[in-house]
């Protein structure tokens, strides 16, 4: 994917993260052989994918949902350059 976009900054999210907590999911997980990804688990495929940074969050929960966002606006704006100087005037993006 990285041919496709790139310079774009990746950054991986782990969703879902209040159902590591959720007994009955931890449960059909274990029938399955399966556990919740851990905080460590993520972000070590987050570092072998090239990603910038790795985030959780729980929608429901309402946890770190703002978070994600952003982030994911500071790094399209420091990769879109917003505060540089251009000629005499800085660019600003309101």
């Amino acid at each position: 994917m990285a041919h496709f976009c790139e310079g774009v900054p990746i950054i991986l999210v782990g969703t879902k993260i209040d159902l590591r907590e959720e007994q009955q999911t931890v449960s059909l997980m274990a029938a399955q052989g399966t556990t919740p990804i851990t905080h460590h688990e993520g972000s070590v495929v987050a570092k072998a994918i090239g990603a910038s940074r790795y985030l959780e969050c729980s929608a429901k929960l309402g946890h770190n949902v703002n978070l994600v966002f952003e982030w994911a606006l500071r790094d399209a704006m420091k990769k879109r350059g917003f505060g540089r100087k251009v000629g005499k005037k800085n660019c600003v993006v309101l």
